[in-house]
């Protein structure tokens, strides 16, 4: 009797959830979805045992079977894996299930607890910081609506007991983390623009070499907006709603009228009458860069539900490769190598967690604690109702929108 090996590709993925089957080709982004039944289980349990080299041998009697047959066909017709006959003196070919060993790091950080002095460790660590945030001071005299919530799930200016950092302040923390991976510095404050030590600011960012990025309300552009002038610098004009829009021209022809400063317009929108009204502005003012950014103000739980949560036709058609798909099993795409800088001196993972330290701290030991805590920067779909889903790993990353809205997930599929 013939014998077979039905495989599956090394780029193919396969999970098992509720009595579901589904395989992920990483490579096109088609997924086959279907129920096991007694014949197509037991190939499934093969593939998943890992000393079976993500196959399994059949007979002619097993591929004769419908369920096997029409699983033999999807799986060829998705390129995602291949069944060929077997020969007396022929070996199975290697495919191995996609697999990421994160326990090494796991153990790393580990032996970290008995020897934090590790100076190896301590410039290991640093290299998983990548982008820092720095509230420079929390000062303004402007009262929008939510300046409270606002950067809590959004880069956004916010106010709050008057606290600043000192230039020096910044300048020591910024050559403690010289040596790490981060390429990009948000740059907030309550009125960035009328702090009257922006200049001195300025000079201790621009010693270093990453991408700068200011953030400023457009009720508070004003003409220091030159100083901005610099290269590997951005700045980034903030509207929330509603918006004055005779205002609103006086801070675009400002910008306009500076050289070498092309602003990105960031529209806030609690609704769809603010998206319409975010489309008019930037139609009527030929704006060429802007991002419109949703805001939960806790009575917009529909808007967020018809507009931003992800259903089923979304999952079908979505895209990823082996690398994305690992990371969202292991890290969250939206925290990771992300520190805040508050102007009180504290420094966040996550700022709508618990502070891990302060300005004063080493931030190799900062960043061990995040690690440790596994709260923002390795906070995954692994807890109800995703755990159960079948498309939990291609889903993204949980947000800050998550936290503020109060659901594990913003999605249709699974509830």
């Amino acid at each position: 009797m013939k014998t077979y090996w039905f495989y599956l590709e090394p780029y193919t993925f396969l999970w098992e959830k509720q009595e579901k089957v589904m395989l992920f080709n990483s490579l096109s982004g088609t997924h086959i979805l279907f129920e096991p039944d007694a014949a197509t289980k037991s190939i499934v349990s093969s593939w998943n045992n890992a000393g079976n080299l993500y196959g399994v041998i059949l007979n002619e009697a097993d591929i004769e079977k419908a369920s096997v047959k029409n699983l033999i066909f999807q799986v060829r017709e998705a390129f995602s894996g291949d069944i060929i006959e077997l020969c007396s003196e022929q070996q199975c070919p290697l495919s191995l299930k996609p697999f990421l060993n994160f326990q090494k790091d796991r153990k790393w950080l580990a032996n970290l607890k008995t020897s934090e002095a590790n100076r190896q460790y301590g410039e290991k660590v640093l290299q998983h910081l990548y982008e820092l945030t720095i509230y420079i001071d929390s000062v303004c005299h402007k009262d929008c609506p939510f300046c409270s919530k606002y950067y809590k799930q959004i880069f956004c200016c916010t106010k709050h007991n008057n606290d600043f950092l000192y230039p020096q302040q910044i300048e020591r923390f910024l050559q403690n983390i010289y040596s790490s991976s981060v390429g990009r510095i948000n740059i907030l404050g309550g009125d960035l623009l009328s702090n009257s030590l922006l200049p001195e600011y300025l000079n201790v960012f621009n010693k270093f070499g990453f991408a700068k990025n200011y953030y400023s309300h457009y009720l508070n552009i004003n003409e220091h907006a030159r100083l901005l002038n610099l290269p590997e610098t951005t700045l980034h004009v903030i509207i929330s709603f509603p918006a004055d829009e005779q205002k609103f021209e006086k801070a675009f022809k400002m910008l306009n009228g500076i050289d070498n400063i092309n602003p990105c317009w960031t529209f806030i929108i609690s609704s769809e009458l603010e998206y319409s009204q975010s489309e008019v502005l930037i139609k009527r003012f030929n704006i060429q860069k802007s991002t419109i950014k949703p805001f939960f103000n806790g009575n917009n739980f529909n808007f967020f539900s018809e507009n931003l949560f992800t259903a089923l036709e979304d999952l079908d058609v979505i895209q990823l490769n082996r690398r994305q798909i690992f990371a969202r099993q292991h890290i969250n795409a939206v925290d990771f190598g992300k520190l805040t800088l508050m102007p009180d001196g504290k420094i966040y993972a996550n700022v709508n967690h618990e502070a891990l330290g302060t300005v004063n701290d080493d931030i190799r030991k900062l960043i061990y604690y995040e690690l440790d805590s596994e709260k923002s920067w390795l906070r995954i779909r692994d807890q109800k109702p995703c755990i159960d889903c079948i498309y939990q790993w291609l889903c993204p990353s949980p947000s800050n929108y998550e936290i503020a809205i109060g659901c594990p997930n913003l999605c249709h599929v699974k509830r």
